[in-house]
């Protein structure tokens, strides 16, 4: 089809045949093509006037940087695309998808406050319009929610967003990976969430994603830590390679912590690249300085005085109504405090 329109000269269907590229190679787990036919895609459409579907073609190119983790460049896209859209009348579509879209970029760079705002702003929009996305949007809000120490709003929303029957599969994992969450924070028992997590039939890399968060032996999830890896490198989405390291880098610390050291400073230092799961930040500095600590290293109060500074830069920046729980019942947050009170970093 390419080759065709590249002889007709016709750059509207050439554009868009690059587009339906870029999809495909997604979908085939080719994110690095994708990349490229998406980028080929928007210089195309740079070329004619239409400005919405310029706009378009910058969100689907924002999702493919953010697959492969550069999520500073796909946030640059989506504010460019948003620019254009909120000039709109009529891009009604768009400006739902680019919401939720900066909802998980600022998501994904630990910036809270924002993620709520856009996420909140594509729940009203999406309810206004009866989107079949709202309740896909709602899920990914509730794991923010969880994130700000949200504990009861959060159980309710789980309940009700697991009786929803129109949720797509792939989507349904997200309300799971809530669940698990949920139980990590309340110290319960999640390993019956398996079964659920597995009838989604999601794609591989995903669902081995979640499981990582399962309570499990530490021998088992080293194995499932380095399997993930193993299919991060396979998907090349290595991007999501930092979650991956630091899972494995907390499950090996209680026995071998210079191997954890190894693994933890890895995602450290790839996670300044690489976030596209970046909303564990404050988890990847916990779980460095503790490896650290674990070795006698003298970077741990830097690295511990970083993990606060950051910690209180969130708290700043959040709506009133979720300052203290974020402090409170988050419980990677409630360590990190607990740690710079105790080494004299923390200012009550």
């Amino acid at each position: 089809m390419i080759s065709l329109n590249q002889k007709t000269g016709d750059l509207t269907d050439l554009a868009t045949s690059y587009s339906n590229l870029g999809s495909l190679y997604s979908e085939a787990q080719q994110p690095q093509k994708g990349l490229e036919a998406y980028e080929q895609a928007l210089s195309i459409r740079m070329q004619l006037p239409d400005e919405i579907s310029q706009a378009q073609t910058r969100i689907n190119l924002a999702t493919a940087l953010a697959n492969i983790g550069l999520i500073k460049a796909s946030l640059q896209h989506l504010e460019l695309a948003f620019r254009v859209i909120q000039k709109a009348d009529s891009a009604t579509m768009q400006q739902l998808h680019v919401r939720a879209e900066l909802g998980q970029r600022h998501f994904a760079l630990g910036e809270y406050a924002q993620a709520l705002e856009y996420f909140n702003q594509a729940c009203q929009l999406a309810q206004s319009m009866n989107h079949w996305a709202l309740p896909i949007i709602q899920a990914n809000r509730t794991y923010l929610l969880l994130m700000l120490g949200q504990i009861d709003i959060v159980k309710e929303q789980i309940a009700q967003l697991k009786t929803n029957a129109t949720i797509p599969p792939i989507h349904k994992m997200t309300i799971l990976k809530s669940e698990i969450a949920l139980c990590n924070f309340l110290g319960l028992e999640n390993g019956h969430l398996e079964t659920q997590i597995r009838q989604c039939n999601a794609p591989e890399l995903a669902t081995a994603g979640i499981l990582l968060e399962l309570q499990r032996p530490t021998t088992e999830q080293v194995h499932h830590a380095q399997k993930y890896l193993e299919q991060c490198h396979i998907t090349g989405l290595l991007g999501r390679e930092n979650y991956g390291l630091i899972k494995n880098a907390q499950a090996l610390l209680p026995q071998n912590p210079s191997q954890a050291l190894e693994a933890s400073t890895r995602a450290y230092l790839q996670h300044q690249t690489h976030q596209a799961l970046g909303h564990f930040c404050n988890e990847i500095n916990w779980v460095h300085y503790q490896a650290l600590q674990a070795n006698q290293r003298p970077e741990a109060t830097q690295v511990l005085q970083e993990a606060h500074k950051l910690l209180l830069e969130q708290h700043a920046a959040l709506p009133l109504e979720y300052q203290e729980s974020f402090l409170t019942y988050n419980p990677i947050n409630k360590a990190i405090l607990k740690a710079a009170r105790a080494a004299g970093l923390a200012v009550d």
